[in-house]
């Protein structure tokens, strides 16, 4: 049991053993193509074209040394700034932690620092050098912060040091080259006297310094071993410990002579970049070895390297003669393209015996290491010109297929196998090892092995499609696709010269139509991607299904290609897109999209494809060339990064007025603007300083007191609001970066002042006129009251006189409307009684006739009661009474002045007076008083004997005249 223990433990290590020399060896495998780099010309950024140096500032923008001033880049704009004098030409710049941007040119230097609003105000510090030293200066080459924050600028002939006050000058003994300040200490170069160091305000040669006499010192850098990194314009470089010099990097002295060395920066993962006068950038290891080399048409747009600068994520900033550059050095991806030799768009690669051969629209490369940089560098295969379309190892030799025909690749060119043009993909049988199929444009041609190569032996009949990829499932089924025309499975006969069991599978067996549907093993299965969706085969229904697993995780969109690597991760290209399936820890399958946005515009959008050679190497076609993928490269993201507000104007019709720029927010703090009301269209531009693909940037914003919620993320860096009402408005932004890394918000308050009438001085200017206009209103009206009661009583005075008549007339007007009044009632309440006794006197009459006509003496009794108290009712006192009263106010006391003057008279012949005065008809005096018209003519008669009238004289004008 010891033994066998043991046997398992020795077994175990070996395996282990054999699993890290496999690591170790694929690790020393990885690929090295051209990095991802962007060029910037005059052109783009609208400058001069020289640029010397660079820097990053403190808002995260990139600041240049330009031929032209300052120029600036916050990742999306472009602005160069001025000195304001004959000649803008900068040299070097210096960022300080302040903000302050410090700058030397052509007899000049001075700083950049922000006004209020945000904009840089240059401030010129030659004014401060005393005159009477007579300072003789020509470039400022470098500018050093020092360890007491004081400033250092060096030119040749003189040093200034600045404390932010005052100005101090150094002028050296013998004249200097360059000076540098490392660790404390602030070296310069002499021709005649070699290496110096400033001890107060003079210089004074160090231990060994001598070595560099009549050469030009054009870096000194930190180096490891508390040592110093020298290196000389002449290609020499020296590790200098403080005592003496020792030569460094001897290997490299001949292509540093030739190339130049304008400057050195150690980098952080300790390599060390090389920056040449003709050569363009290397980057080379601590012992001394070329490991990337950049140049002229090899990923930099001019071979002058002046200024470098390294991002915390790695990626360096290089400035040249003409343009600027930006190397990716922190990115997974790197390029076959050009720049190494590789011509056209990518659509094959394979790795044989060690070297990478790839195959375009233009023909086969062969990748070779390049002796000192180990970069590849492709050379074209003789005779493969025309449309790769696979590369393909069989049995230890190396085939290759494309447009015009099948090829086997040899060490110095390529022998055509078969001319049948347009040679697909080779796939060899699993019934018999010693034949291969591969399809072309017409059919199938079959291959037999002879002699340890693969010739072709006939086409197959029975089939003349095109079938781009074919595969064969475990029923030694052969599937084959067609772009076009849907899929197709058939059986090899027995005598291997035609098909049979063909059959044909679209849009009627279940796919969504007969276009674009590839296949793809995975996993040991069959998967066809469809126009949309992915789906199997199931053979128990003959048609096909769509497959759960893949439809869940990657949605309906159309997968136009699908491979695996060795460790089961399932690439895909969906709508030209790249990503990966793979298992989590906890064992769940995740989906991996964000690594590849940054590569997606380049990959090729016409046979698309993903070559998984192993761990460390994924090529990915491209439209030039291929895409090299390095899955165990670590970049260093970018993890907090805030938006700037680049600009904020205030506008209205016809103004415009700019009221920030380049804000940046210190940790808990808001930037407070105050607008007037004039000026309340408002456009705000914003930018997050990611130079990683800056061009995928996204940002979502809002306004807090006008927007209800956050907009969508879109790459819309600028937001305008418009007629903006009085208030406190909060604008929020936060950007989104290439690697989806969210940035905190950035915030700054607008206050928008009411208009000058809702203003508060004018709501108090209104109610003080109200208070003033209301004091006056009422003393005016105080006044005039007081004449008018003057006046009142002045008149009153003389109107009393004659308010007699007046009271009296109103008075006989009020009784005439009272009398009119009554008169009314009157004349109402006759011809109600008129009415009421008439219709009593019709209902008398008819009882009378009704009294004739009744014999029982019961009866006759009881009509005579009620005809009785009818006629009671006709003649009732209390109505003439009342009658009476009116009548009198009327016709001013009628009845009382008629029955004192004829006493005489009866009731009844004063009620027919009355009823003359009111100038009633004889028939309806006869109603009035249940009478006849007769009796009542007799009764004027009487009447009138009785009042003692004559005959002439007419009753009714004798009554109107009481």
């Amino acid at each position: 049991m010891k033994i066998s223990s043991r046997n398992s433990y020795l077994r175990l290590g070996l395996l282990f053993s054999l699993i890290f020399y496999y690591q170790s060896l694929s690790a020393q495998r990885v690929f090295k193509g051209v990095h991802l780099t962007k060029t910037y010309s005059s052109l783009d950024y609208q400058s001069g074209s020289k640029n010397w140096e660079v820097t990053k500032g403190k808002d995260g923008s990139m600041y240049f040394a330009n031929s032209a001033g300052l120029l600036e880049f916050d990742g999306k704009y472009w602005q160069t700034y001025a000195l304001n004098r004959p000649n803008n030409n900068l040299m070097s710049l210096l960022a300080t932690t302040d903000g302050n941007i410090y700058v030397g040119g052509q007899g000049n230097f001075g700083f950049f620092s922000k006004a209020e609003n945000g904009q840089l105000q240059y401030t010129d510090l030659t004014v401060k050098i005393d005159s009477s030293l007579n300072v003789q200066f020509d470039e400022v080459w470098d500018i050093y912060e020092l360890e007491n924050s004081e400033i250092l600028f060096c030119s040749h002939n003189a040093l200034f040091r600045y404390d932010g006050e005052n100005l101090k000058v150094i002028l050296p003994q013998t004249p200097t080259f360059y000076s540098y300040y490392v660790r404390g200490k602030v070296y310069a170069n002499s021709w005649s006297l070699g290496l110096q160091e400033l001890d107060g305000d003079s210089f004074k040669k160090v231990k060994g310094g001598a070595v560099l006499e009549q050469q030009t010192v054009r870096s000194i850098v930190p180096f490891k071993d508390d040592q110093l990194l020298i290196a000389t314009l002449e290609g020499n470089m020296y590790l200098y410990d403080r005592k003496e010099l020792h030569p460094w990097a001897n290997s490299l002295h001949t292509i540093f002579e030739n190339s130049m060395i304008n400057i050195v920066r150690v980098l952080k993962d300790g390599k060390i970049a090389v920056g040449t006068q003709n050569n363009g950038l290397f980057i080379i290891s601590d012992e001394g070895e070329i490991i990337h080399h950049f140049n002229k048409g090899k990923g930099l747009n001019d071979r002058i390297v002046y200024g470098i600068y390294q991002e915390k994520n790695g990626n360096l900033w290089l400035t040249h003669n003409e343009g600027i550059s930006y190397v990716e050095l922190n990115s997974p991806f790197t390029l076959f393209n050009e720049n190494n030799g590789v011509e056209g768009a990518g659509y094959a690669a394979k790795v044989f015996e060690g070297q990478l051969y790839i195959g375009t629209s233009n023909g086969l490369f062969k990748g070779n290491k390049h002796p000192q940089t180990h970069q590849l560098e492709f050379e074209f295969m003789l005779g493969s010109q025309g449309q790769a379309h696979e590369i393909e190892e069989l049995d230890g030799s190396l085939y290759y297929a494309q447009h015009n025909g099948a090829f086997k690749i040899k060490k110095d060119g390529v022998e055509q196998l078969s001319n049948k043009n347009g040679a697909w993909n080779y796939m060899k049988l699993l019934e018999d090892e010693n034949f291969v199929l591969q399809g072309f444009y017409g059919g199938i041609i079959l291959y037999e092995k002879q002699n340890k190569t693969w010739k072709p032996v006939r086409q197959l009949k029975g089939f003349t499609e095109s079938p781009r990829l074919m595969a064969q499932d475990e029923n030694h089924f052969i599937w084959a696709s067609h772009g076009f025309k849907g899929v197709y499975r058939m059986k090899l006969n027995a005598e291997k010269d035609s098909v049979e069991d063909l059959r044909h599978y679209g849009k009627d067996e279940g796919f969504p139509s007969n276009l674009l549907i590839n296949m793809y093993k995975i996993n040991s299965r069959l998967i066809f991607c469809a126009e949309s969706g992915i789906y199997v085969y199931d053979e128990t229904s003959d048609r096909f299904v769509k497959d759960d697993f893949f439809n869940q995780l990657l949605g309906e969109e159309r997968v136009s290609y699908m491979t695996e690597d060795m460790n089961g991760n399932i690439y895909f290209l969906q709508e030209g897109k790249l990503g990966y399936i793979q298992l989590d820890k906890f064992g769940n399958h995740k989906v991996e999209r964000k690594k590849f946005f940054r590569i997606n515009p380049m990959i090729c959008d016409n046979f698309d494809r993903v070559v998984p050679i192993d761990l460390h190497n994924i090529l990915i076609t491209s439209k030039d060339g291929f895409i090299h993928y390095n899955p165990s490269f670590k970049p260093n993201n970018q993890k907090e990064y805030q938006v700037s507000i680049r600009e904020i104007k205030a506008m209205n019709g016809t103004e415009e007025e700019i009221v920030l720029q380049k804000y940046l927010p210190e940790a808990n703090k808001i930037k407070t603007i105050n607008l007037p009301f004039e000026l309340n269209n408002i456009e705000l531009s914003f930018v997050a300083p990611n130079f990683e693909g800056s061009e995928f940037v996204e940002y979502q914003y809002i306004l807090d007191g006008y927007d209800n919620r956050w907009s969508k993320w879109n790459k819309t860096s600028e937001q305008r609001y418009t007629n903006l009402r009085e208030g406190t408005y909060i604008f929020k932004v936060r950007a989104k970066n290439i690697q989806e890394e969210v940035s905190f918000e950035t915030s700054v308050r607008l206050i928008i002042k009411p208009p000058w009438y809702r203003s508060n001085w004018a709501i108090l200017c209104y109610i003080a006129i109200l208070l003033t206009s209301s004091g006056v209103g009422i003393y005016v009206v105080r006044s005039h009251y007081a004449r008018e009661q003057q006046d009142l009583m002045e008149e009153t005075q003389y109107q009393l006189t004659q308010k007699d008549g007046q009271i009296k007339q109103l008075q006989d007007e009020m009784l005439k409307d009272q009398i009119e009044s009554k008169n009314r009632e009157l004349t109402l309440s006759t011809m109600h009684l008129t009415q009421k006794n008439a219709f009593l006197s019709s209902l008398q009459e008819d009882l009378q006739k009704a009294l004739k006509g009744v014999d029982q003496k019961l009866q006759q009794k009881e009509l005579k009661v009620l005809i009785k108290r009818i006629e009671k009712d006709i003649n009732d006192s209390k109505e003439w009474e009342k009658f009476e009263e009116h009548f009198d106010f009327v016709h001013g006391d009628f009845f009382k002045k008629i029955k004192n003057h004829y006493p005489d008279l009866t009731t009844q012949e004063c009620k027919i007076c009355g009823y003359i005065r009111m100038d009633m008809s004889t028939k309806d005096i006869a109603n009035t008083l249940n009478m006849s018209v007769r009796g009542v003519e007799t009764s004027r008669y009487r009447l009138k004997k009785k009042l003692g009238l004559e005959k002439e004289v007419k009753l009714k004008d004798f009554i109107l005249t009481l």
